[in-house]
């Protein structure tokens, strides 16, 4: 791109795109001399990201609930430890931190070096008399410092070697200034003037001094910096960035017009983050105020394709307080910035997209907004808040920071929850979560929020038995154990044995009702069975309540004792079903095996189903002794009817399973099913089976001599088996055509019988 003559503007500004493009002179290492270019290729680009935030009081928490948030940042207040400057004879004008220590400037010209800690370590009276320091620079390692000031003199020194001193003298007050972060090496220079003048100066071979002049701006210079292989310069409106290294066009951004003039007489801040290189990307990142605006740029340099791209995000935040730098926060998820209130107080600011708190710094009071100075440590988001007096150190708030606020603030639910989720890092403070949790419940109980601790009380106990047992005994004596029953923990931990003793004995006087569900439901090993069956013995002798007979049996199967257990359940109508369950629970069939009609009565399919399904246990033989010798078949009482329907049902359905386990009993099957099930004999004379064919014919004539007489269906069976076991089985051919003809009046079947039997009947 061709560049513009100075005469039409030092820079252009296109859309989303700004491009530095002004004339520029560079100093050449190899002559010493300036050269100004006529034309060369512009590669850098800027993505322009701009977010405007107009904020009232109202929008951040700062009294009521809003207390109850606990403080992202904490500050400790420390006098300097100077003094002239203590004794307000001296005050401090300008401030710079590198990672060993802090310079501080006066308004009376001096310099002083500060441990990081803020102990005094040097100090150099007079560097600029009678004149304010206006701006401190310190190099990457940490060895020379320089200042500047109204008059004219940038001084730079080192820390190392007292005689390695170096003076700049401008035709201009220097009102900022930056030292190459190489310094040691390249011994240069970036200084911004009053009469709005940037210029790299350097001291050469025999100590001469060169100049070389980066541009002329139509305003005084703000401030410069020197990062890294950048420079950058901002002035009324504007700030300008270009990497020196590669001596090419530069990058601009355009800041907003204030709406209040003042706002130019603010100081300008900037603050650098450190940031990791990203592949083939050297990224530069910076938060700056100016303008009544706060900046967050990123500058990325890519090594292999050679370009450079600024990303950049604008905020401008309209308060009724000027504000007076800004910071990356929490790793730049926030950013972090001071204002200054009319009546003095220092506030500090958090804002993101999603939330915005604010608060004061306590302690301090500040007349001017040139007299605070934010200077901060990245790598640790430590923030050094200077006034002319003062040095407040602000970092992220520990947890404990956090817990105690709450508790101060008597919000011990916040408090709780959030020392139970980093319940390891305060387990050796005054605020772990047993100590914190203990008194807040102690608190609670003796205000009768018995719900409150019901709710707490799992997490502040959490594993300790001690805790578990002296709250639950506390609700006990007030009469309020039903409120903490479902938290009260069975493992992780057990309680001791008596304590579970002592909350069923209180429910068993109380409340059978919960008694008998907590009975059911805790598992019987964690306490003591004999001791708590003793109690519910006892208040059955007392009471008679026949619904306690099953509690009794259900504790003498939790106590293995089967056999009284079983007694009780067979007496007890409401847990007949589940006595069938118990029985094959714990293979009680022994112990039933000469019950069998009781089982039938108590509930005839289950029984048929325990008979069937374990007749290696219960034997078929012992069954049907047990039915056939009781029941005989010479009465026909009701009662002796049903229990014969029983052992048919018992057989029917052995016979169906596994026709082998009936064989030997034929004759009583088709005894049965002549005399109560006709529509199963046909079909089970029809098929071979074990029994005396004499001895069922009588069978069948004997149920059709019956009074009353059957019933028609029940006739033609017995008829119709009649003549299948004379026909098939003895070869009586004419008399079962007989019965055919005369009892069954069935030609079809008579004329089948004839062809298949003996034609000679026809």
């Amino acid at each position: 791109k061709k560049m513009k003559k100075m005469d039409e503007g030092p820079y252009s500004e296109e859309g989303e795109e700004e491009e530095y493009t002004g004339e520029s002179s560079y100093y050449t290492e190899s002559d010493g001399e300036y050269k100004s270019d006529e034309e060369y290729e512009t590669e850098g680009e800027t993505d322009s990201d701009n977010r405007e935030y107009i904020s009232d009081d109202d929008d951040f928490d700062s009294e009521g609930e809003g207390d109850d948030i606990p403080p992202p940042l904490k500050f400790i207040l420390k006098d300097i430890p100077i003094k002239t400057i203590q004794n307000q004879t001296e005050a401090v004008s300008a401030v710079e931190l590198s990672e060993k220590f802090i310079a501080i400037g006066t308004y009376q010209g001096s310099l002083y070096i500060l441990a990081i800690e803020g102990q005094k370590a040097y100090e150099f009276k007079n560097v600029h008399p009678g004149n304010m320091v206006n701006d401190i620079s310190i190099d990457a390692e940490g060895e020379y410092i320089a200042s500047c000031a109204n008059d004219g003199r940038v001084v730079v020194r080192s820390l190392l070697k007292s005689s390695d001193v170096t003076e700049f003298s401008m035709d201009s007050p220097v009102v900022t200034c930056a030292l190459d972060p190489q310094y040691k090496s390249t011994h240069r220079l970036l200084v911004g003037l009053q009469n709005g003048e940037v210029a790299v100066h350097k001291v050469g071979v025999f100590k001469i001094k060169t100049k070389k002049k980066v541009i002329q701006e139509s305003h005084p210079i703000k401030k410069v910096c020197w990062r890294n292989n950048h420079i950058m310069w901002i002035f009324r409106g504007y700030i300008r960035i270009r990497n020196w290294n590669q001596q090419r066009n530069g990058l601009q951004i355009k800041l907003p017009e204030p709406e209040n003039e003042d706002y130019y007489q603010l100081p300008v801040n900037v603050t650098w983050v450190d940031k990791p290189k990203e592949g083939n990307h050297t990224i530069e990142e910076f938060y700056g105020t100016n303008l009544g605006t706060i900046l967050h740029c990123d500058i990325r340099y890519n090594a292999e394709t050679k370009k450079e791209t600024v990303h950049r995000t604008l905020y401008k935040i309209t308060e009724t307080t000027p504000f007076c730098g800004a910071a990356a926060f929490n790793k730049g998820e926030s950013i972090f910035y001071l204002t200054l209130a009319k009546n003095g107080k220092i506030g500090f600011r958090v804002y993101s997209p999603e939330s915005h708190l604010k608060s004061d710094i306590p302690g301090v009071m500040v007349q001017q907004y040139q007299d605070l100075h934010l200077r901060t440590l990245s790598f640790e988001e430590k923030y050094y808040i200077f006034t002319s007096n003062k040095m407040i150190v602000g970092s992220k708030t520990t947890v404990f920071d956090n817990v105690k606020h709450l508790v101060e603030r008597k919000n011990f639910p916040a408090a709780l929850e959030l020392a139970q989720v980093h319940k390891q890092e305060l387990e050796e403070t005054e605020y772990s979560l047993t100590k914190l949790g203990e008194a807040y419940l102690t608190n609670l109980m003796s205000q009768g929020k018995y719900d409150w601790v019901r709710t707490y009380l799992p997490s502040v106990a959490d594993k300790d038995k001690d805790i578990w047992q002296k709250y639950i005994l506390e609700f006990i004596d007030k009469h309020q154990l039903e409120t903490i029953l479902p938290q009260i923990p069975q493992e992780d931990p057990q309680l001791n044995a008596t304590m579970y003793e002592s909350i069923l004995n209180y429910l068993l006087q109380t409340n059978i009702n919960l008694f008998k569900t907590y009975i059911k439901e805790w598992n019987p090993k964690i306490y003591d069975i004999k001791n708590i069956l003793h109690c519910v013995q006892v208040k059955y002798e007392n009471t008679q309540d026949g619904s306690l007979r099953e509690l009794i049996a259900l504790l003498h199967e939790y106590d293995e004792n089967y056999a009284s257990a079983l007694d009780l359940y067979f007496n007890m109508t409401g847990e007949k079903l589940y006595l069938f369950d118990f029985i094959e629970k714990y293979n009680l069939f022994a112990h039933v095996s000469n019950r069998v009609s009781e089982l039938l009565d108590i509930d005839k399919d289950r029984c048929l189903d325990l008979l069937t399904n374990h007749t290696e246990e219960i034997p078929v033989e012992d069954v049907i002794k047990q039915l056939h010798d009781k029941l005989g078949f010479s009465s026909q009482s009701t009662s002796q009817s049903r229990k014969q329907i029983q052992l048919l049902d018992y057989m029917d359905r052995l016979h169906r399973k596994n026709e082998a386990l009936v064989e030997e009993y034929h004759d009583l099957l088709l005894e049965l099913y002549a005399q109560y099930r006709t529509s199963e004999l046909v079909d089970f004379v029809t098929k071979p089976r074990k029994y005396i064919v004499e001895k069922a014919i009588a069978t069948c004539r004997k149920q059709l001599e019956r009074r009353p007489e059957p019933s028609k269906e029940n006739a033609i069976n017995l008829y119709k088996a009649i003549v299948f076991l004379q026909a098939d089985h003895l070869g009586l051919y004419e008399e079962s055509l007989n019965i055919i003809v005369d009892k069954l009046s069935d030609v079809t079947l008579a004329i089948k019988h004839v062809n298949e039997k003996d034609s000679h009947l026809w």
